[in-house]
């Protein structure tokens, strides 16, 4: 396997340890919620966060380890150069992008079924959401400037994302009375602002390399605990 030049350090694979430990607790504790739930909409919400929470903690788990990545030449060295003197490559992990196809779909119909959003809604907004992982992706593992051709396609899905939760979501819970709609406000704030935050981080790291591997682990997992977790628990207390 091609070893890369610039790696995730020490301190953040243990950061990538106690995202594990974290994610499988909260994993367990949304499974028992879920157990003891009285309501549907709980039961499904909090079903929904622990199956995302237990993809999550695998997830970590695999970068912990450090594996389920490949290396990928940088567009911009940064002032980083090898022996040889030759472009140098990062390390990519692929495992999040695997996690985030399967975890975000899950906490994106949270959110709609809060709204009480229509079936059509739900599947045009998971939609979207894979064809924003999926450039993400895309972008993430080519080493030419045309990586920035895949961050710009997943900008315009992610902008869709946006459309759906700010009007049409906030429409449809409107519908359900004021004090959903405020909750839903509440919950569709906080997602946003981790989609925004994910188009950063992505710049910074697979994208730009402006920073480094530990850094982009413990800035994409503050991102998944609040989109993952937090989010979680802020969907299950309005559906209480």
């Amino acid at each position: 396997m091609l070893l890369p030049d610039i790696t995730i350090s020490n301190w953040g694979k243990a950061w990538c340890w106690s995202v594990t430990a974290i994610t499988a607790l909260c994993a367990m504790a949304f499974a028992i919620t879920a157990l003891t739930a009285s309501k549907k909409l709980l039961l499904t919400v909090c079903s929904l966060t622990a199956s995302s929470c237990y993809v999550m903690s695998m997830c970590y788990f695999a970068m912990a380890a450090d594996i389920g990545w490949i290396a990928v030449d940088v567009e911009f060295a940064r002032g980083t150069r090898t022996a040889q003197d030759h472009h140098p490559s990062r390390q990519i992990f692929w495992v999040r992008y695997v996690s985030w196809f399967i975890v975000t779909p899950l906490l994106m119909t949270e959110l709609f079924l809060l709204a009480s959003a229509s079936t059509g809604v739900i599947l045009v907004e998971v939609f979207l959401d894979l064809v924003v992982i999926a450039t993400g992706l895309s972008g993430a593992v080519i080493p030419s400037d045309y990586k920035w051709a895949y961050y710009f396609y997943g900008a315009i899905a992610c902008g869709g994302i946006g459309y759906q939760v700010v009007f049409t979501g906030r429409r449809a819970a409107a519908v359900q009375g004021p004090e959903l709609k405020r909750k839903y406000v509440q919950c569709s704030t906080l997602v946003m602002a981790v989609w925004v935050g994910y188009g950063v981080a992505w710049g910074l790291s697979e994208g730009g390399n402006v920073i480094s591997p530990a850094e982009e682990a413990v800035f994409y997992g503050i991102l998944d605990l609040l989109g993952g977790p937090v989010f979680g628990t802020l969907v299950a207390l309005a559906a209480c």
